[in-house]
């Protein structure tokens, strides 16, 4: 969580569970951390000065990875008796952040970058990230000695770089579609890392022979390197035909042909791009994710192990439809209704997605599930359903969630709400928001994914 964060929820137990989540998951210590002993600690430590740092910083949690990174590792302000140091470097973060960062960071140049569908913005910040990279990557290199790389979710979108021959407007068109299509994050990325200049590994390429260190939060289910922020530092391992197949799934091949005719030539070259895709092109990079959804999930459960709910189920890599998970949450409510008098609880890790279709209401993933989850638990008194995106961002919306219970569509038909006409609208902001179920942080400078809770008050807490 920054230091912006305000959050907003009507419910004082979920507005406590939410700030142990984000306090858990914050980039800086999640850096400093996974820099305390790692061979970048050991260099600054131990040899000489010559050991010069470069740094790009991208994503949603850029701004808190880059300070952590700055102070670790004896930038300017840092810590004292550091000898190896962060020199220079390019951190493209949230737009919303952009002033903060300025501030903060003494020896990076800052760019802002927009998500989910990237701009102009976003590719004056990829444009940075490329040029830094040719010139730390060149051989005989007086400036940099080593690079570390930190990505976070939203890099994808926040830096961008199309291939030649595909526009900003044509990769902002195949995204939304995907996106209204309810495609996964994982073929969406999988598309981009075919058609941008940076993404699929092409970053670690343009650095190589430069020893290079990647560390990464991640926002992807299953924790996939070559996934979080479209791998710009890992091996890609699919191709532009399996690109091609994605969009033909969703019934896209025709949307951008731009796009299509891309992917259509690079698939006919695949063979010589395979060549250039071998373990050996990595052998410079080395990688680990510091921070993932496990993070989130852990510190929900033992905020509601110390506060008296005994959690009874923990899933992680919760994918799908929201709908769907909506549905599963309102069953495990009614299941620990019958089952259970004391409190217990559940918890999901997810990344569901919401086929919006022709629909123009406005809503998220995790608004989705809570307004379907309302509609199945209505009656029951001891529940509570919240869902709730770590980014603070659920979809186009000023909330990061909801908190609903038994009771939450009773106050929606008391003042004229219909929450199943909201649901086929896929109106899920504007209809919790409306009964005061919208939980709110703003922005929260990290991603690891969204959380599910549900919580089963004891029989004696009703009476």
């Amino acid at each position: 969580m920054n230091d912006h964060t305000q959050l907003t929820c009507e419910d004082a137990d979920a507005d406590a569970l939410v700030h142990a989540v984000l306090g858990a998951c914050a980039p800086d210590a999640t850096v400093q951390r996974a820099i305390s002993g790692s061979a970048l600690q050991k260099l600054s430590d131990k040899q000489s000065s010559l050991q010069r740092i470069g740094l790009i910083a991208m994503g949603k949690a850029a701004l808190g990875m880059a300070v952590a990174a700055e102070e670790k590792l004896g930038g300017v302000g840092g810590l004292g008796g550091v000898v190896g140091q962060i020199v220079a470097g390019v951190v493209v973060v949230p737009s919303l952040l952009e002033d903060e960062a300025r501030q903060r960071l003494h020896t990076c140049q800052v760019f802002a970058g927009d998500h989910p569908l990237p701009t102009q913005r976003s590719i004056a910040a990829g444009q940075a990230v490329q040029d830094f990279a040719k010139t730390s990557g060149k051989k005989n290199s007086e400036s940099i000695d080593r690079l570390l790389v930190l990505i976070s979710g939203g890099a994808s979108a926040m830096v961008t770089l199309p291939v030649q021959g595909v526009s900003l407007e044509s990769v902002r068109t195949i995204t939304q579609a995907l996106l209204r299509k309810g495609a996964c994050i994982n073929e969406i990325n999988t598309i981009r890392q075919h058609i941008d200049q940076l993404k699929g590994g092409k970053l670690a390429k343009l650095v190589r022979p430069l020893p290079t260190h990647v560390l990464a939060i991640s926002d992807v289910i299953g924790d996939l390197l070559e996934m979080v922020g479209s791998g710009p530092c890992s091996r890609c391992r699919s191709t532009a035909l399996d690109a091609l197949e994605l969009l033909k799934h969703h019934d896209l091949l025709s949307m951008v042909p731009e796009v299509t005719q891309f992917l259509q030539e690079s698939a006919r070259d695949e063979q010589n791009n395979a060549a250039l895709n071998g373990e050996d092109q990595f052998d410079h990079i080395s990688s680990q994710v510091i921070g993932s959804n496990a993070t989130a999930i852990e510190a929900a459960c033992d905020w509601l192990e110390a506060h008296g709910w005994h959690v009874v189920q923990k899933l992680t890599d919760v994918t799908g439809d929201a709908d769907s998970l909506g549905q599963w949450l309102a069953e495990k409510a009614h299941e620990l209704c019958n089952q259970h008098e004391q409190r217990v609880a559940v918890v999901a890790g997810s990344e569901t997605t919401v086929l919006v279709g022709d629909a123009v209401g406005t809503g998220g993933p995790c608004q989705e599930v809570a307004l379907r989850a309302l509609i199945d638990i209505q009656g029951l008194k001891r529940v509570r359903i919240m869902t709730f995106s770590t980014d603070g961002v659920d979809g186009p919306t000023r909330a990061a969630g909801a908190m609903v219970t038994g009771q939450s569509a009773a106050k929606g038909r008391a003042m004229g709400l219909d929450s199943a006409s909201a649901l086929t609208a896929h109106d899920s902001y504007g209809y919790l928001h409306a009964i005061g179920a919208s939980i709110i942080t703003g922005p929260t400078g990290t991603n690891v994914n969204d959380v599910a809770v549900v919580m089963v008050s004891s029989v004696q807490e009703m009476v």
